[in-house]
């Protein structure tokens, strides 16, 4: 887990060694800075470099368009795009992906080849190395299971460009035995610390006035303890400041409390306990987005006429950008502070939180279909994916799992097939007629009438605490959830009032 603290300002110690620059006599002189913005551009260049250096080593296979592939039915396994190209041996064809092949280089020989690395940290190029490697692994995983589902894996991870990227970097602290540890911390007030990296310059590398040793100072927001963390993320264009911890951060009561979560369109989150919590309304910053919008379109026409790329835009349409941006800033910092908030309030609450294990992506999948098959309802799909998109039910979960992860309370997915027509108190076979409407649930066979999203967070709550296992409990006060536990909730075998046995609203883990 990580936690993210605000960057208020940064000093620089010592003058870092930046490496050799071309002047203008054609001769190269060392170049040292003492200015912090620089400073972190020059980390930034040096972690990335070692990305992309790592990055020229993969691999990717060779494709080639398919001969037999029928333009008229939308791609698939049994009739793909593109086809793998294969040697003589039937094996396939890789390159590189940056198209020659790179140099598996140590540390120290990056470090002696780019002279703008000399002096940049071991563990901050090491740093570089572990997100390279788990960033395209990761990747790799994600494609092999949207391949295997019949979905687009998409494409693998490129290299960290140098215009388009955040200036951001990160470095190891070195672990509790390193004997000169990086990334310290240190409290300096009730609402600030000091973050400080520090490092070497080469050998012979020394600046006048100053030594070899340097550091960069980050005086940090401290809104809440930092947990024991391992590694920090800087990113300078954000100036925030994430920390990683593989170790709670948080203490929590146990109380016992469980809760189904059901969220939603028209009502954000329902809770099994009869709650309900709604994001913030942004219709002002809806119509000004909407209003921005129009005028830089408006703009981009008129400066524009012809679509060509690359053309320099106007002051007056970069201070309209600007005014976009800004306004969209406001808007997710809105909703991003209302979801951080009601997430840290369930799992202060709960000991045991059930939820929907959401298939986000497909659920906005557009509806216009190919040429040869049009989509019906267009419009209408169109307009509820924004409103899915709106309600960010993806985020809501991350934000749930960490900090459920963090305070040591269990957070269960839980399918959501037949959550809203299946009765909480029967159980008895789903319809879609107990569905009266959006907000009204009414059973044909027991007569029990509610909220629809109650009833719904109702049966994932009965599903979670269900996929425990048993001899897990969530416990009482004083007990974590995963202590003891002696009672199903409900008997998997039930009757309807008609005297049928009715099926198991669901199977145990």
């Amino acid at each position: 887990m990580s936690q993210v603290a605000k960057i208020i300002s940064a000093t620089v110690i010592g003058a870092p060694y930046l490496g050799e620059v071309d002047t203008d006599t054609g001769v190269r002189e060392d170049r040292y800075a003492t200015c912090p913005n620089e400073v972190a551009h020059w980390l930034w260049h040096g972690h990335r470099g070692r990305f992309n250096d790592r990055r020229a080593l993969r691999q990717k296979y060779v494709y080639a368009p398919n001969p037999g592939f029928n333009p008229a039915q939308k791609p698939s396994p049994t009739n793909p795009k593109n086809l793998r190209v294969l040697d003589d041996d039937g094996a396939p064809i890789l390159t590189h992906v940056g198209g020659t092949p790179g140099v598996d280089r140590k540390k120290s020989e990056f470090k002696r080849e780019h002279s703008y690395a000399a002096a940049i940290p071991d563990l901050m190029l090491q740093h570089a190395d572990r997100t390279e490697n788990t960033e395209w692994f990761a990747a790799a995983k994600r494609r092999a299971t949207l391949n295997g589902k019949g979905r687009k894996g998409g494409a693998m991870p490129w290299f960290r460009a140098k215009t388009r990227e955040p200036v951001r970097f990160g470095i190891f602290t070195g672990g509790p035995r390193a004997t000169s540890p990086q990334a310290k911390l240190h409290r300096t007030g009730k609402k600030t610390a000091i973050v400080t990296i520090s490092g070497m310059n080469p050998a012979g590398k020394t600046a006048a006035e100053h030594g070899r040793r340097w550091a960069i100072k980050f005086r940090i927001r401290y809104s809440q303890p930092i947990a024991a963390y391992t590694s920090v993320m800087v990113n300078w264009s954000a100036k925030q400041i994430a920390f990683t911890s593989p170790v709670p951060a948080r203490a929590h009561t146990f109380t016992g409390a469980t809760v189904g979560l059901d969220v939603g369109v028209v009502r954000t989150i329902a809770t099994s306990d009869s709650n309900f919590f709604d994001q913030p309304k942004t219709d002002e910053l809806d119509r000004k987005i909407k209003k921005h919008q129009k005028s830089l379109a408006r703009k981009r026409r008129i400066n524009n006429p012809t679509g060509q790329k690359g053309w320099a835009p106007t002051r007056a349409y970069a201070n309209k950008r600007n005014l976009l941006s800004a306004a969209h800033q406001a808007r997710n910092n809105r909703l991003g502070d209302w979801r951080h908030k009601i997430t840290r309030h369930l799992v202060d609450t709960y000991d045991v939180i059930a939820y929907e294990s959401l298939n986000v992506k497909g659920m906005t999948r557009s509806a216009k279909g190919t040429v040869a098959e049009p989509g019906k309802n267009v419009r209408q799909k169109a307009g509820l994916n924004r409103s899915l998109a709106s309600s960010a039910f993806g985020t809501l979960r991350t934000m749930l799992e960490y900090k459920a992860e963090a305070a040591g309370v269990l957070a269960i997915p839980v399918p959501p097939r037949n959550t809203s027509l299946e009765c909480s108190k029967c159980h008895a076979e789903p319809r879609k007629e107990n569905r009266k409407s959006q907000a009204v649930f009414s059973c044909l066979d027991c007569g029990y009438t509610t909220n629809a999203d109650l009833n719904a967070a109702e049966n994932i709550r009965q599903r979670g605490i269900a996929r425990l296992p048993v001899g897990v409990n969530t416990g009482g006060p004083g007990h974590g959830p995963w202590e003891l536990w002696t009672v199903r909730p409900f008997p998997l075998r039930r009757c309807n009032p008609s005297g049928k046995p009715a099926r198991p609203a669901h199977k145990p883990a």
